[in-house]
């Protein structure tokens, strides 16, 4: 790995000042200028080569990609940098515009063990890092959330206090007592143990890749990547159609991700021909689907747990035929990325359940988030998942968010169903 370290390391020290993809040196010749003086063990990437890489991303981006031709001639801005809970700078925000409008963003690493991109979309900006104070950072931990705070000791105060209140919170303060309240996921993360704050701290991070250092080098060499042959498409997004948790006549909006997201999916589903439990069998009312939703999945305060997601599917597909496998599965298990890809190309939008962003401080009380699986991208051998958000703060949030799946695989399961 210390060959791919040295070579961004020289790069590193190029001046960039292109607005449209670079064309880079050849490997070779990189490396043979690399200078002895560089220490090898450094892995830091600069905010100008992290640009070189969204660039490249860009033109290389297949016309497949539901993206394709909105970023045509963009320029591609640097913002600032994304800081993790050692205080230090795990990534770089860029702003994508087309004349004087905002028209995307993403999010790249900035270590050469981490991929090179972890985030990015076609929506104006990502709203929760708008409004930040001048004297903040930006604390980021991928799709498990952020937090803004001037250091990492007020982000893990704030953090602590959100643990130890939701500690104190009683079993029965967390599940409304019904008949559905019993139904229970096979997961300890959802479990209603005490919460450790270290051991969540721990988890509050971005996963590495052993093949970050390649995708690095690969990334910043061509501004039109070659993948090997794959026996799904490497592209590929389906309209799930998008529904606001906080729309007005919701119950619980604030805990009704899950019940939204099950709305989403059933909606896609017999908008395609299936006889599912969507709108239609409540006065076409997608409200009124949510809300049945809320009661089937036994959501509470504390949201929607998996296994209750899975329960909630089961029953909601029995209409259109028998023989559904409905299955909860962890997204760092073995082959998780390929079963995520056949639902999605199977017109089979898989729920998509967040484990610790609740922990982060917000507003809302639930434990987990949910939204709705809708695309896939595997661009420079890195493989990233789209999703629809029903809680999007986003001036256009039926945009999918795509995330790294490698750097996000810890924090998220998703929710499967096939006909058996």
């Amino acid at each position: 790995m210390k060959s791919y370290v040295n070579t961004l390391l020289s790069l590193s020290l190029m001046l960039v000042t292109a607005s449209t993809a670079v064309a880079l040196p050849a490997q070779a010749q990189v490396e043979a200028n690399v200078e002895s003086k560089v220490h090898q063990e450094v892995t830091s990437i600069s905010p100008e080569l992290a640009r070189i890489a969204v660039l490249n991303e860009i033109a290389s981006m297949s016309p497949q990609h539901e993206f394709y031709g909105k970023w045509k001639n963009v320029q591609v801005t640097y913002e600032y940098e994304l800081y993790d809970l050692n205080d230090e700078i795990v990534g770089y925000y860029f702003q994508l515009w087309a004349g004087t409008e905002k028209v995307g963003y993403y999010i790249t690493s900035a270590n050469v063990n981490l991929n090179p991109i972890i985030e990015y979309s076609a929506t104006p900006e990502k709203e929760e890092f708008k409004n930040i104070p001048v004297e903040d950072k930006i604390f980021y931990f991928g799709g498990q959330g952020s937090v803004s705070a001037s250091n990492r000791e007020e982000v893990k105060e704030v953090i602590t206090e959100r643990i130890e209140a939701l500690n104190k919170m009683s079993l029965d303060q967390l599940m409304n007592q019904s008949d559905l309240s019993s139904i229970t996921a096979d997961t300890g993360i959802e479990s209603s143990q005490t919460l450790e704050v270290e051991e969540i701290f721990a988890n509050l991070k971005l996963d590495e890749d052993p093949a970050a250092p390649i995708q690095w080098t690969n990334l910043l060499y061509s501004s039109a990547n070659s993948f090997s042959a794959q026996a799904l498409p490497s592209n590929y997004a389906i309209n799930v159609p998008y529904i606001s948790q906080r729309s007005p006549g919701i119950v619980g909006p604030r805990s009704a991700c899950g019940p939204t997201t099950l709305a989403m999916i059933l909606e896609y589903l017999g908008g395609h021909g299936l006889n599912v439990d969507d709108a239609s069998k409540y006065n076409n009312s997608r409200i009124e689907l949510v809300n049945a939703n809320r009661n089937l999945t036994a959501t509470t305060i504390a949201g929607t747990m998996s296994g209750n997601m899975v329960f909630g599917l089961q029953y909601a597909l029995k209409p259109a035929m028998s023989g559904w496998e409905v299955t909860a599965i962890n997204a760092d298990t073995s082959n998780a990325q390929e079963q995520y890809k056949d639902r999605i190309v199977s017109n089979r939008p898989p729920a998509v359940m967040w484990f610790v962003i609740p922990y982060i401080p917000h507003e809302v009380d639930t434990r987990w988030h949910w939204q709705a699986g809708s695309a896939y991208s595997t661009s420079n051998n890195t493989f990233y998942f789209g999703v629809k958000d029903p809680d999007s703060k986003a001036s256009t949030p039926s945009e999918t968010v795509y995330y790294s799946w490698n750097s996000n695989k810890s924090g998220f399961l998703f929710v499967s169903y096939k006909q058996k």
